[in-house]
């Protein structure tokens, strides 16, 4: 009797440390990013710089799969200067929420590969 719950104590312990994300673990997380540019002709110069910060927050409803909601945040700006010497300037922050679905794959060994809808 002691041999079979051991084996099953073993199996049921291999089944839960298989998986990487456990239900109800919470996801918090984000990424930003940022970029500029310039862009030349004969007529005008445009300059534009912007970026994006993203948060994300989620729950783990079965193991490697997790949903929850994001909000993205895009500043930006672009200045045009013309030849005749005229500047035309404009901003814009756009805010973007959203909710997400994530399933994560075991690729090796602490190495994960997940994709995100």
């Amino acid at each position: 009797m002691k041999t079979i719950c051991l084996l099953a104590a073993v199996c049921l312990t291999a089944c839960v440390t298989h998986a990487q994300i456990q239900p109800r673990s919470v996801l918090l997380g984000g990424q930003f990013s940022y970029g500029n540019g310039k862009s030349t002709t004969s007529l005008t110069t445009l300059k534009s710089r912007g970026g994006v910060l993203s948060l994300q927050l989620g729950t783990a409803i079965k193991a490697n799969t997790v949903v929850g909601i994001r909000l993205d945040y895009f500043p930006q700006k672009q200045t045009s200067l013309t030849a005749g010497g005229d500047t035309v300037s404009a901003t814009a922050n756009t805010f973007a929420p959203g909710l997400f679905l994530r399933r994560y794959k075991t690729l090796a060994k602490g190495l994960y590969l997940f994709g995100e809808g």
